[in-house]
């Protein structure tokens, strides 16, 4: 027998489902004052209904499933609990600057934000009016989408049992600039690129910002977006004589150290936030004519800290038997993504063709290019920084990583001054010595 029970606003609904008596429906008045009262008040009229005690029907279920628009009522009526965090207050202020391509200025879009903890007030205020005016290209962030990233940053950067609703996102007051490459651009202005690259950097700056109040709060810098591990790739199979096209995810990590954990490995970018799946390369590999000859992560290119940021992949990949054509707008090759409270920041992003011959050349970050039979494509995709002192970090978490082969032995002792042996454990002594 199986229970599936709806607290509405007025009713209960129960519905039984018995192999033996087929399905059978209850209803009960809702007991706003204790919604448990009402569930067994319609259990109640199906025991009764079946000559049977409250004990011996629930004796015999198997399952019982619940729903309920109590939540959605209260969110409705703003008749929602109160909720709040601690934080320390203060004004922070960080930067996040993007690699510049064409319509951009030559040294890049750097992005500010400021934030303001008033703890009196309850309120966080979030200040991205201190931006360049909108630009000639695509990257300019609409308005939802800076909205979205500043709340993204500000929430990121706090204790994550704070609800993500309605009542939460009123104590965060946002500041636009009108006509703002972040904020509210106006009609005519490309905002294609909305929901990636410079969201992404208002998000890192945000987190970082909020790192600046205080230890315990932010996090480092994402690591950037669309390496041509994530191409866009199209041409004809030889295989069926078709056209194709697909956007690959072969590689991406980005993720960034925490206050209380390392990185996520796979975040992809801040607004997907590890959501989307790494491409199985079997699959790749038969869905479009293509080879992959490398997938491997990178060591000792991490962001280090207490809490390290992830390394960066090694992507290369080529057509089979055809030409492709390639398109991808990278970012990080100049720009690296920042650590946060001495964390340090991740090792820098690349994009390369290979030639036939074997000789490489560097490509412009923002490419639409044509690969020819017995060339591959080289993606360099980073991670993210780093948060804390590298110096600080538990030597255990240390010994994993070199075992890991995510960093070298010489690495552990120059930037965490963890002393390593060849045999993988920690020497106590050493590192005392270094860390002294």
């Amino acid at each position: 027998m199986r229970f599936a029970c709806d607290t509405g606003g007025t009713f209960t609904d129960l519905i039984i489902e018995d192999d033996a008596l087929g399905l059978r429906m209850y209803k009960a008045a809702t007991t706003p004052h204790d919604p448990v009262q009402g569930v067994l008040n319609a259990l109640r009229l199906a025991a009764a209904d079946n000559d049977l005690s409250l004990a011996e029907l629930l004796g015999r279920g198997d399952m019982l499933i619940h729903g309920t628009t109590h939540a959605i009522n209260a969110i409705i009526t703003g008749n929602t609990a109160k909720t709040a965090f601690l934080s320390t207050a203060g004004t922070g202020t960080a930067q996040s600057t993007h690699d510049a391509i064409p319509g951009a200025p030559p040294q890049g879009i750097t992005i500010t934000s400021t934030v303001t903890v008033d703890t009196d007030e309850a309120i966080i205020e979030v200040d991205l009016r201190d931006n360049p005016d909108q630009m000639a290209c695509g990257l300019n962030v609409s308005e939802s989408c800076t909205r979205t990233a500043a709340y993204i940053g500000i929430f990121n950067s706090i204790d994550h049992t704070v609800p993500k609703n309605t009542g939460a996102m009123r104590r965060v007051r946002l500041h636009l600039k009108d006509g703002g490459v972040v904020g509210i651009p106006r009609h005519p202005i490309s905002c294609s690129a909305s929901t990636t690259n410079l969201a992404d950097r208002i998000t890192s700056a945000t987190q970082r910002a909020m790192a600046e109040l205080g230890e315990g709060f932010g996090m480092g810098e994402v690591g950037c977006f669309c390496p041509p591990s994530c191409s866009v790739v199209s041409g004809n199979d030889p295989r069926t004589g078709k056209p194709y096209v697909n956007q690959l995810y072969l590689g991406h990590t980005a993720g960034a150290g925490a206050p209380h954990q390392d990185a996520w490995l796979t975040m992809l970018h801040v607004g997907n936030g590890g959501m989307c799946f790494i491409d199985s390369v079997e699959l790749d590999e038969i869905y479009t004519p293509i080879h992959v000859r490398t997938r491997r992560l990178i060591p000792d290119s991490e962001g280090a800290g207490r809490f390290r940021g992830a390394p960066g992949i090694e992507v290369e990949f080529g057509p089979v038997d055809c030409d492709m054509e390639a398109g991808f707008v990278a970012d990080g090759n100049v720009h690296v993504p920042q650590g946060a409270r001495a964390g340090l920041s991740s090792a820098p992003s690349d994009q390369l063709l290979r030639r036939a011959d074997g000789m490489t050349e560097k490509l412009a970050q923002s490419s639409l290019i044509r690969v020819d039979s017995g060339e591959t494509l080289v993606s360099i995709a980073q991670g993210g920084g780093g948060y804390g002192d590298p110096k600080t970090r538990d030597p255990e978490r240390v010994r994993h990583d070199v075992r890991e082969r995510l960093i070298s032995r010489a690495r552990a002792a120059e930037i965490y001054r963890v002393a390593i042996t060849e045999a993988g454990e920690i020497d106590y002594a050493g590192t005392a010595g270094l860390r002294a």
